[in-house]
């Protein structure tokens, strides 16, 4: 009797697992389904944009600007496309001094994000190019540029990222870590926005950083 009761609670148990390992096949088999669950998991992953962002101003004459999410940027031309921090600014909450007695941007955890309305920085967005000076002390830290690219109402609509790789990283000195994101066949629209910031799980010193916006063709600034 008492096997008899059991009988269902392992029928239940062994169909469970027989469609967890069909499914398990499927994905690891049919181009299709791991296409499908790897756009699932990429997506799921994603992680969201730092409250702590740029914040987009239109004056009454119409001129764009905007306000960004730390002082330690103020020194960058907020008409420009193209971003360029070199955290100065020594009253920042965010400053830290260098050993060349300059600042640097002292990172743990994860940064503001710098933002972008598409419109106004590219015309046709092709590429997004981060550039950076990263110093870290650990062997092997956790640290990542994330792009990412939402729509107006802020849903996600796609997204990458790049790791620091352990073999090209040299403890203790000042190195220089690249990200480009060719949109290639992911397209764009004018009116969705761009957010770039990182993450670490090790302090990491961070200097001269670069945000280029790459255009299908020359951009002209909107009066």
């Amino acid at each position: 009797m008492i096997l008899s009761r059991r009988n269902p609670l392992f029928l239940l148990l062994g169909s469970g697992g027989v469609i967890a390992a069909s499914a398990a096949v499927l994905i690891y088999t049919v181009p299709s389904f791991k296409s499908a669950a790897k756009e699932r998991w990429h997506r799921w992953s994603s992680p969201d944009v730092p409250e702590d962002r740029s914040v987009r101003t239109v004056a009454s004459d119409g001129t764009i600007a905007y306000a960004e999410p730390s002082r330690s940027l103020l020194g960058t031309n907020s008409a420009s496309p193209n971003i360029r921090a070199d955290f100065e600014d020594r009253l920042s909450t965010y400053f830290t001094e260098g050993d060349d007695g300059r600042g640097v941007l002292l990172l743990d955890g994860t940064s503001p994000a710098i933002s972008r309305r598409i419109s106004d920085v590219a015309d046709s967005l092709t590429a997004i190019g981060v550039s950076l000076l990263l110093r870290s002390e650990a062997q092997d830290p956790d640290v990542r540029i994330i792009i990412r690219i939402d729509g107006p109402d802020g849903k996600l609509i796609d997204w990458e990222q790049k790791r620091l790789k352990a073999k090209e990283h040299q403890p203790g000195e000042w190195e220089i870590f690249n990200f480009e994101w060719i949109l290639r066949e992911r397209s764009v629209s004018a009116d969705h926005h761009v957010s770039v910031f990182m993450t670490c799980d090790e302090k990491v010193s961070l200097d001269a950083l670069s945000l280029v916006f790459r255009s299908a063709r020359p951009f002209r600034e909107r009066s």
